[in-house]
């Protein structure tokens, strides 16, 4: 992404998984050009988030998914971040944590190279 042009209009997504590999409620760490990133099934709909927790880098695929209200509790220091959008929900700080554009096509799931 430039920051002068804004948003690519054409990221490149990789597969990273099946549909059927994470069920809904489900969690799982993969990667995308050597860099790990943590996959995330809400019911039925797919999110990305880093797996580097913003405040300390703790392997947040390690930590604990609440996946009625969508957030991801980082394992070291119990920081809350919400999958959808990356936003810190606990604390209220102005952290965020990256996140990567995410598409189902047929039975894959596909994921940018690139953060949002």
């Amino acid at each position: 992404m430039s920051r002068y042009l804004g948003p690519d209009p054409a990221p490149e997504l990789v597969r990273v998984a099946a549909v059927s590999d994470l069920p809904p409620g489900a969690m799982k760490c993969v990667e995308i050009d050597g860099h790990d990133v943590v996959l995330v099934n809400l019911d039925g709909e797919f999110f990305a988030v880093d797996n580097s927790c913003p405040h300390n880098g703790a392997p947040l695929a390690q930590g604990t998914l609440q996946a009625r209200e969508g957030r991801l509790v980082c394992p070291w220091h119990s920081w809350i971040w919400d999958v959808r959008d990356g936003s810190a929900i606990s604390p209220p700080v102005r952290f965020r944590a990256a996140t990567y554009l995410v598409q189902v096509e047929g039975q894959d799931v596909l994921v940018s190279r690139m953060p949002q």
